[in-house]
This record gives structure tokens, sequence and C-alpha cells, in this order.
């Protein structure tokens, strides 16, 4: 894997599960619903500059 691929795919390219429960969707929801209140917290104290900082050449920021 290229290093932009690297960049573009950190954990790997999507790969789809044969079978989705309900359990999983419930999960999957969960997930969604605490992201917001998770990365609030992870970035509560980057600079300015931090948050402006692109994780790749023409990538978008976390502001």
């Amino acid at each position: 894997m290229s290093n932009l691929e690297q960049k573009k795919f950190p954990i790997g390219q999507f790969q789809q599960p044969e079978h989705i429960s309900d359990t999983d969707i419930s999960d999957y929801i969960k997930v969604i619903e605490d992201f917001p209140k998770r990365i609030k917290l992870v970035i509560a104290d980057w600079s300015d500059e931090q948050l402006d900082t692109p994780y790749r050449e023409g990538g978008w920021t976390v502001r």
C-alpha cells in the first residue's frame, strides 16, 4: 500500500460483512451516537494550529 493509500485508508478499506444481525446494527448506531462526544473530548485542548492541520495534503481538517 502506498503512503497516500495508507493515509486515505489508515485502518484498511471497507470489508462488507456477509451477515449483519440486529445486534450489530444496534452496536453500529451506538458507535455513531457516541462519536461526536468522544471526538470533542479528544480535541478539547487542541490549539488552532492543530485544528487547522490537514490529515494529508489536500485533505480535510478537524475544524
